[in-house]
């Protein structure tokens, strides 16, 4: 078993570093552990809640509590993580935590096949991930929780765009879904995930979510509302061409090729197209998210998933959404439904109001700290 770290200066030189060794911090948290769902965001969204609490608990830098985070993407994450300043020395990435989860997780558009792995492989891998954490870390102290589909029965916070039992059993409800979907594996995954969720504390989700298409949702006794669940961008300055528009490929590999097939069409009416620095091609500039914040992009368009709509509601920029397809994940489903019924521009005006701020990431961290009180 290898921890991985990556370097402070930025480079993709890897080291294998024994767990350091921290003085105990004032609130006696010493180990947080992340536990993410599929693709780029829920590490990113987990992580920097992590890092949060961790700048924020009273003491010295060296009394930080120490960040365990699955290393699913390899290098690729590393280097994301790296963009976002969430690799600090507190952070330790770890493969075999990584290999596990990627035995279970969504991937290749296929919500079927996902339903099968986790029906599969899910108490298995919840052992191991639980027997891994016991073993190599100790006493782990707490846990944010990313819309994980494990229960590592530590103390957790969750922090997501909504909770699996009510995106589960809405998905039964809409007959276009449930065509390719079946129903009796969903009905158990129904039952796995309810055990998942007794064991978490709270359950963080954006007023503006997947499901604010339906005006009469009520809210889960566990729920408290937040801001967009995102870090508010400094502006990018950088000479880019007029009217270009960012290309926001998924993490899961989802929609892909329909996303460059738009990215052509869109160079063919004579905007600039940049990609997501995560995609393989040489066909267009690519770029990390950070340039969404310049002047000079006029749209961000992708898959319709909470980390780009939160990115976008941030920067007041304009967001197409790809068409629902067939197979990937129904929460895509319900949050083009949202996008439709309730436009962005109003709903982030509303939760502004509301909360006084659209950072999200700050608000959850301090709504935890006061509960660790």
């Amino acid at each position: 078993m290898s921890i991985l770290v990556l370097s402070l200066n930025g480079s993709q030189n890897y080291k294998i570093l024994n767990t350091p060794i921290y003085s105990l911090n004032p609130m006696n948290v010493e180990k947080i552990f992340i536990n993410p769902c599929h693709g780029n965001e829920p590490y990113i969204l987990a992580a920097s809640i992590a890092q949060g609490i961790a700048e924020k608990i009273p003491g010295s830098a060296n009394s930080r509590p120490i960040i365990v985070v699955p290393l699913l993407y390899g290098k690729k994450q590393a280097r994301i993580m790296s963009e976002e300043g969430l690799m600090k020395e507190n952070v330790l990435l770890d493969e075999e935590l990584g290999n596990i989860y990627r035995t279970f997780t969504f991937k290749d558009g296929d919500f079927t096949q996902n339903i099968d792995d986790l029906l599969a492989k899910q108490q298995e891998a919840e052992r191991g991930i639980r027997n891994h954490l016991r073993n190599k870390y100790g006493t782990v102290d707490l846990e944010i929780n990313a819309g994980s589909q494990v229960s590592t029965g530590l103390r957790s916070f969750l922090a997501y765009p909504s909770i699996y039992t009510e995106l589960y059993r809405r998905t039964q409800q809409e007959p276009d879904l449930m065509q390719h979907i079946p129903a009796g594996r969903l009905g158990v995954l129904i039952e796995m995930m309810q055990k998942v969720e007794e064991g978490i504390e709270t359950f963080f989700i954006p007023s503006y979510n997947t499901f604010s298409y339906d005006s009469n949702r009520q809210q889960h006794s566990k729920e408290v509302s937040t801001p967009p669940l995102k870090h508010i961008l400094q502006q990018n300055t950088e000479e880019i061409p007029p009217d270009s528009v960012y290309f926001m490929l998924s993490g899961t590999g989802s929609e892909r090729e329909n996303t460059l097939d738009l990215a052509r069409q869109t160079r063919a009416q004579g905007k600039h197209v940049i990609l997501s620095q995560s995609v393989e091609s040489d066909e267009f500039e690519r770029r990390s998210p950070d340039i969404i914040s310049n002047d000079n992009i006029i749209e961000v368009v992708g898959r319709a998933g909470w980390g780009t709509i939160w990115l976008c509601q941030n920067l007041g920029k304009k967001f197409g959404a790809l068409a629902y397809t067939p197979g990937d994940e129904p929460e895509i489903y319900f949050n083009i439904k949202t996008l439709q019924t309730n436009p962005i521009k109003q709903a982030t005006r509303q939760q502004f109001e509301r909360f006084g701020t659209l950072d999200g990431i700050n608000y959850v961290v301090n709504e935890i700290l006061s509960r660790l009180q």
